[in-house]
């Protein structure tokens, strides 16, 4: 839908997962956090979720329901119609394999000869649709949309990320010499330095690595030597 949105409006979208942040709320102070903090705070545009616990609560509730209802429907209408012995008892694991069936989307054998039968079938057959609409809906946008690394943005990010920093200088880290915070420490312990000509080349074929850049007064940057202009734009 958003890939869709900025087609039509002509608009970029960067993907941001915060699957730890959650949902997230509003306390009483002004403060939030998750996903509506970054809506609040304006870090983001557009937030989308799952709720992942209570879909599969509602299905498993669901599942037994209809279980419970196909069983008692069957066993009425042995009892209505049909004698005794000319046709084996309808027990509980048929209804249940029937559910089972019904949810991925296999052919089920039920019969429709009362109206409460091929009512009962109808509501079945729409919440079965669902379900497994929804499964395929999931396991094809596992399979086909890549999985983005979560977005470096803060300097805790950078000391977890287990990223090594490198600069053509030990001057970059100067300032935290004698930094204390585990954070830093992490960081100013990570940092290598490289000549100019080493640079380059990781700068092609390295993955592993953050490059030290100077970030200007206004928010431009000062790019170094061995960033070239095809790698600033793809």
């Amino acid at each position: 839908m958003v890939v869709e949105l900025c087609l039509h409006y002509n608009c970029t979208v960067e993907i941001e997962l915060g699957a730890e942040s959650e949902w997230g709320q509003v306390y009483p102070n002004g403060s939030s956090d998750g996903l509506i903090g970054n809506l609040i705070h304006r870090r983001a545009e557009v937030a989308m979720a799952a709720i992942f616990r209570c879909l599969w609560l509602v299905v498993a509730i669901s599942f037994c329901v209809g279980t419970i209802a196909v069983y008692i429907t069957e066993r009425q209408r042995q009892l209505l119609i049909e004698s005794a012995g000319s046709e084996q008892r309808y027990r509980l694991s048929d209804a249940f394999f029937f559910m089972a069936g019904l949810y991925v989307e296999q052919s089920v054998p039920l019969h429709n000869d009362f109206l409460a039968i091929a009512i009962l079938l109808a509501f079945l057959l729409f919440g079965g649709f669902m379900i497994s609409n929804s499964y395929a809906g999931a396991l094809s946008s596992i399979m086909t949309i890549p999985r983005y690394e979560k977005v470096i943005e803060t300097t805790a990010d950078v000391a977890s990320s287990g990223l090594k920093l490198v600069g053509g200088t030990i001057l970059w880290i100067a300032s935290l010499d004698m930094t204390e915070q585990p954070v830093l420490v992490s960081i100013r312990d990570n940092f290598r330095v490289y000549d100019v000509d080493t640079l380059t080349r990781f700068v092609h074929t390295r993955r592993d690595l953050g490059f030290m850049l100077e970030r200007m007064q206004y928010g431009s940057y000062a790019l170094e030597s061995f960033i070239d202009t095809p790698l600033l734009y793809g």
